[in-house]
């Protein structure tokens, strides 16, 4: 896979820039000339969870909580809801959904995500 430009932006052709990070710095740029860099890459199976290691059931489940979360989150978009009106309509707390809504996935089950979605969907 080749990338072009618009990485460039990053890197000043004059040098590093002191506001950016030293991660940045020289990365993969040729300063002389356009801007051409390889990046190795894999074949993403479909699941980032079992991509990075997790095992076959623990994949599943995170992928299926992270699904769900998605479309709690795109719910209350959608329905322009506070996240405290959401909590109430789930019976929750504000603070249980927003840990939710910003990825810890580990204090919650698949069924009570169900349930949320159910809830948000039922509620006018």
């Amino acid at each position: 896979m080749t990338v072009y430009g618009e990485f460039a932006k990053y890197v000043p052709i004059g040098g590093a820039d002191e506001r950016a990070p030293p991660s940045r710095e020289r990365v993969g740029v040729e300063c002389e000339g356009p801007m051409i860099s390889k990046i190795s890459h894999e074949r993403s199976s479909g699941n980032v969870f079992a991509d990075i290691g997790f095992s076959p059931d623990d994949a599943a489940e995170l992928m299926a909580k992270s699904r769900l979360i998605l479309a709690i989150s795109d719910t209350l978009a959608r329905r322009k809801l506070t996240q405290r009106e959401a909590a109430r309509i789930c019976r929750t707390d504000q603070p249980t959904l927003s840990k939710v809504l910003h990825g810890r996935m580990s204090d919650i089950s698949v069924n009570r995500l169900m349930s949320w979605m159910t809830m948000l969907g039922l509620e006018d």
